[in-house]
């Protein structure tokens, strides 16, 4: 079992992968650890695609069962992810970008992790934001 700050660096390094195939090799090796996890690529206008996000990635931790379709999970995902998107508002608000949101659970706990590159005319920039829970194992 992880700590909650290696869960947290795994959440991050999850939320870097630079593809699909990089994504699912990693996911593949957490899982034999008994992380489970999930991740979801995005990109537009921040913050106005912060509800797209939230949705997409629920959906993902519920098929990849690093929550159960409980109220609590769901809304225990949900906040833990809000919480890594707000870490980036300031930096982000009102720009084009473009990155990836990492959610993964060991036990008890959860953790997500943003990366995400931001567009500014001829130069970019990047930036992320983790943050974790210590929630109820329902699972």
């Amino acid at each position: 079992m992880a700590d909650i700050s290696e869960l947290g660096r795994i959440a991050l390094k999850l939320g870097v992968t630079r593809d699909r195939k990089e994504e699912n090799l990693l996911r593949t090796q957490l899982g034999k650890v008994h992380i489970r996890s999930a991740a979801v690529d995005f990109g537009g206008r921040f913050p106005e695609l912060i509800s797209e996000i939230l949705e997409h990635i629920l959906v993902a931790a519920k098929r990849q069962q690093v929550i159960s379709d409980t109220s609590l999970e769901r809304e225990q995902a949900l906040d833990v992810c809000y919480e890594a998107l707000c870490q980036l508002h300031n930096r982000a608000d009102g720009m084009n970008v473009g990155g990836k949101i990492a959610i993964v659970r060991s036990e008890g706990m959860l953790c997500a992790a943003v990366f995400i590159e931001i567009g500014l005319l001829y130069r970019s920039s990047v930036a992320s934001g983790v943050a974790q829970r210590r929630i109820q194992a329902i699972l």
